[in-house]
């Protein structure tokens, strides 16, 4: 959500998984609007509501610290399942905030909600998205999606959305590029780095991500791959040998969860992301309820890195340090274990692996042109239609090692 440059609104588009009929019934039905309006955390008290033409929706939301934030909306237009027009933000005491006015569209399945926030100025319109966004007012269009998911089919998901200054196709590079990924999707105070990727439809990766918790190992499946709009992929944590692994902190966690993300253009050369997160796999009730009591979360780590990847767009090179999209820097893994990865149908090219064990590791249909390997455990590693062209181990040629091992009987 942000301000039109120089103007006095507020935009904000979302599409919904649903009939138009069960997103206006989630907003006019106080005990379902109970269930998404407000920031993650908050919960609603609806004292009074009248949805009709100069009628008002009395409620008090109720923040995670206790404090109770009073509000009367008048409403000005009212048409079932179209638009909505009404005041928000008033209080018994002081004027409404703004005008909003809410347009639902139906089309293939989905609702389209379409908002303007109309302020007294272009300046407060500024400090009104500011504060909407600082305040996490953003979420609630995403619990909605939520609400909606588990109100018509039963799923128990999270939702995040965020718009960003950038076309497309340079945001689709941002999530599929490995080095690129590296520089902005970890949480705060961790670093992320790639074991292996191949990103694409049946693809693979393997990830490591580590900071204040330790090391934690992260396997993805790539089941959906559709530049520059959609991409779906499964993520489980496992250990350094592949073997799923439990979350650090929490005795329950779904083992496997779906994230599928949409990229759709706006207005003003932005980029609309959606991501849509489940448990997947048959997951315990338990799991399952962990999964949503970590929404809030989640809603901060991505908040975190949708911040880090907007500052990034906004300045590709200079922040990134990057090389053009198209030939992302060459992978540096350092002082890690990674026994029996597997290395498959991917670049490694120009690669660097300082005090690395990969024993057991597997190489297949790899290049490894140029890699060099320094203090690196190999031992019982399987190395199969592999270019390895320049590449060296301890400064020694890998073919020279290679046909050494072989004349010997070895691996």
């Amino acid at each position: 959500m942000a301000a039109t440059n120089g103007s006095d609104e507020i935009r904000l588009t979302r599409v919904y998984d649903a009939p138009v009929r069960a997103v206006w019934d989630a907003w006019a039905i106080p005990e379902q609007i109970a269930l998404w309006w407000g920031p993650r955390g908050f919960t609603l008290t609806t004292h009074s509501k009248a949805l009709r033409p100069g009628g008002q929706w009395r409620y008090t939301m109720h923040g995670p610290d206790g404090t109770d934030y009073p509000n009367v909306a008048t409403y000005h237009v009212v048409e079932p399942c179209q638009r909505l027009v009404y005041d928000h933000g008033a209080t018994d005491n002081t004027p409404p905030l703004f005008q909003v006015t809410a347009t639902f569209t139906e089309g293939d399945g989905q609702t389209t909600l379409h908002l303007v926030f109309k302020l007294p100025s272009p300046e407060a319109a500024a400090q009104i998205a500011a504060h909407i966004r600082q305040a996490g007012g953003n979420a609630t269009w995403d619990r909605l999606a939520e609400h909606l998911a588990e109100t018509l089919s039963g799923r128990r998901c999270f939702v995040i959305h965020r718009s960003l200054p950038a076309p497309i196709e340079q945001v689709f590079a941002m999530w599929t590029e490995p080095a690129l990924l590296e520089q902005w999707l970890p949480p705060p105070q961790t670093t992320m780095r790639f074991v292996r990727a191949s990103i694409a439809a049946g693809g693979g990766a393997l990830f490591t991500l580590s900071g204040p918790h330790g090391t934690m190992h992260v396997s993805v499946r790539y089941t959906a791959f559709e530049p520059p709009h959609r991409l779906t992929y499964t993520q489980q944590f496992v250990d350094a040998h592949g073997q799923l692994a439990n979350l650090p902190g929490l005795t329950h966690w779904p083992s496997t969860l779906q994230n599928t993300v949409r990229l759709t253009p706006e207005p003003d050369g932005q980029t609309r992301v959606t991501v849509t997160t489940e448990p997947v796999d048959g997951p315990t009730p338990a799991a399952v309820e962990a999964f949503v009591r970590e929404r809030a979360g989640m809603t901060g780590g991505w908040s975190h890195s949708f911040d880090v990847l907007e500052a990034r767009l906004g300045h590709p090179q200079e922040d990134c340090g990057a090389a053009p999209m198209s030939h992302p820097p060459p992978l540096t893994i350092e002082h890690a274990a990674h026994p029996g990865a597997r290395f498959l149908d991917t670049s490694l090219a120009q690669a660097t692996f300082s005090d690395v064990n990969l024993a057991h590791a597997t190489f297949d249909n790899v290049a490894l042109t140029g890699a060099v390997l320094k203090n690196v455990c190999l031992g019982g590693a399987r190395i199969e239609d592999a270019n390895i062209v320049g590449a060296t181990l301890n400064g020694i040629l890998l073919s020279d090692l290679l046909a050494a091992y072989a004349q010997r009987g070895g691996a």
